[in-house]
């Protein structure tokens, strides 16, 4: 609703972290269905933030962090589900990690305060690697997300 988004708005401004997700896909399980056809909705939510989703998705499921960040330490590939990630667009912001040059991961400052929205193109990525490829660990992300909310 108009009041809920409001009110997360308002928590950002005031220097809250928010975390912002979609998926192209439901995801039931582990294991990928149909579209999700409500991912436009979640613009209502990014819109604020300089944040659009386009509704295209990708068939990869490796995502491809950006040296140096804070958020990515040990984790150079973080997995999503395949065929879920949904592209966004950014305003402003930065790139946390990427797929083909579209922003999978990314970090927008808001308001005064120093509050951030997290936006991540599939909820996949808050996933932990036992249901994502071996080669990918999106442990490192998590625990570092954790430490980084922490200190937020």
């Amino acid at each position: 609703t108009a009041a809920e988004v409001d009110a997360l708005v308002e928590y950002v401004e005031g220097g809250g972290l928010l975390v912002l997700t979609n998926s192209a896909r439901r995801v039931v399980f582990g294991r990928v269905l149909d579209a999700n056809e409500d991912w436009e909705k979640a613009n209502a939510l990014a819109a604020p933030f300089g944040v659009s989703f386009t509704g295209e998705s990708w068939t990869e499921s490796r995502v491809v962090a950006v040296p140096g960040h804070p958020l990515t330490s040990g984790s150079p590939n973080l997995g999503m589900y395949p065929g879920a990630g949904i592209r966004f667009t950014l305003a402003e912001g930065e790139v946390v990690a990427e797929i083909d040059g579209w922003p999978a991961v990314a970090l927008v400052d808001h308001g005064r305060a120093g509050g951030q929205v997290l936006v991540l193109a599939d909820e996949g990525l808050l996933k932990p690697a036992a249901i994502i490829p071996p080669e990918i660990d999106n442990f490192a992300f998590l625990r570092n997300l954790a430490a980084y909310a922490a200190a937020h």
